[in-house]
């Protein structure tokens, strides 16, 4: 996903509601009503400020979209499931925190008074991005300036 914050891969949420392959981007085109399946969708792009350009895997269509941030989508093959036998349970989060002064602390870690465990979601906003990150997910953290993290 390419928005005018940034570059992100990952798995999307559309319109808050839509994260299956079987669910439908819906929208208009002069005036008539269209849902296409997001298995048959190649990419998303901007088309304007209240209109995308849709590639399907059999031609394109423009669907309006009201999506400030919004600049391109391109979906890529899902990776496959991990097997059910491969969770791990969920261990404590651990690591090695660096302070303003350079002195190193390591330990088990909660973030942002709630997360502890591998399989919580560190959530959060980059002006009107809306990000949720498996904590298992996670190399690294680096503070960038007084109110932003990387």
């Amino acid at each position: 996903m390419t928005t005018r914050s940034g570059s992100f891969t990952g798995f999307v949420v559309w319109d808050r509601d839509e994260s299956l392959l079987m669910d439908e981007l819906d929208g208009e085109r002069q005036g008539e009503d269209h849902a296409i399946p997001f298995r048959r969708i190649r990419y998303i792009e901007r088309a304007g400020h209240s209109a995308s350009r849709v590639g399907v895997e059999d031609g394109e269509g423009t669907v309006a979209i009201p999506w400030d941030e919004f600049v391109r989508f391109a979906r890529s093959p899902t990776p496959a499931s991990p097997p059910y036998d491969s969770f791990d349970g969920g261990y404590r989060l651990r690591g090695t925190v660096t302070d303003a002064d350079g002195t190193r602390h390591a330990g088990p870690i909660t973030w942002d008074w709630d997360e502890q465990y591998r399989w919580e979601m560190l959530d959060g906003r980059a002006g009107e991005l809306e990000y949720a990150i498996p904590c298992a997910n996670i190399a690294t953290l680096e503070h960038s300036n007084r109110h932003r993290w990387n």
